[in-house]
């Protein structure tokens, strides 16, 4: 199936290249998007019989033509691109989100350690016993989606502290009445996670980009909960002196009216 997928991607590129097209254009005849030719001239994919019938119409060839292998063809997807180079991507970047979990575990560890009590027993279940898990809602142990769902939990999991850190000060704001700084930080999580999935999604991540613009929400999310956090937890205290001596300074007058008034009772 891999030799089908290279060779087929290599004939789209060569013809396409020798009739002058880009990929858009070609998209624009066979009513695919670019991405759809690159995701096949990147040999991802092998185009579905339509497809291949409308290019071999387009390129003035038949559909076993592009199929087939042949000799002399300049671009090769094996050469342009290593197949491992998508996987130094991932092993890369995931490397870097474990690295950026464990500064934030260090940071916040010194917060408290209640939280990662709660969190670490579920942290570990769902890296190293995610598989298990996953197998309770699917039958195949192999294949993609189950590969997919184990890339998933270990990208998210080390950042459970974090949304654990989040879930407590969302509390707070919560119990304190600040519904709007609440609705705030819970919301610019979910709008940024949508716009940065997108964003990560159309580069060489691929669908790994929309599980790693997770974690990212995550903590600008946490992030805006924190500030909210200590901006009322320094009002607070900024108003609890003054308000402690307002309330000794009416206890006081109070204990004086109180006094002269057991004065005059006696005078009487």
């Amino acid at each position: 199936m891999d030799d089908l997928k290279y060779t087929t991607a290599s004939n789209i590129i060569n013809l396409r290249q020798k009739a002058g097209m880009t990929q858009s254009e070609l998209g624009a005849l066979i009513n695919y998007s670019d991405k759809s030719v690159s995701k096949w001239e990147r040999a991802e994919a092998v185009p579905d019989a339509y497809v291949l019938k409308k290019m071999s119409e387009i390129f003035g060839v038949t559909v076993d033509y592009l199929l087939s292998p042949h000799d002399g063809w300049d671009q090769d997807p094996r050469q342009k691109k290593p197949a491992y180079s998508n996987q130094v991507i991932i092993l890369l970047s995931v490397t870097g989100v474990w690295m950026l979990a464990l500064i934030l575990f260090i940071s916040l560890w010194l917060l408290g350690n209640l939280v990662w009590i709660i969190c670490v027993p579920i942290v570990l279940l769902y890296f190293f016993f995610g598989r298990f898990l996953l197998l309770l809602f699917m039958n195949d142990p192999q294949g993609p989606a189950i590969d997919t769902g184990m890339l998933f939990l270990r990208i998210l999991s080390p950042f459970y502290f974090v949304v654990s850190l989040k879930l407590v000060t969302d509390g707070i704001l919560r119990g304190c009445g600040m519904m709007v700084r609440f609705m705030i930080a819970t919301f610019s999580d979910l709008i940024l996670r949508v716009g940065i999935a997108i964003v990560l999604s159309s580069t060489a991540l691929g669908s790994t980009g929309i599980w790693m613009a997770w974690p990212v929400g995550w903590c600008i999310g946490t992030g805006l909960s924190l500030v909210f956090y200590f901006t009322a937890i320094r009002k607070i205290l900024a108003e609890s002196p003054a308000k402690a001596e307002a309330e000794g300074e009416a206890a006081e007058a109070r204990a004086e009216a109180a006094f002269a008034a057991d004065a005059e009772m006696e005078t009487l």
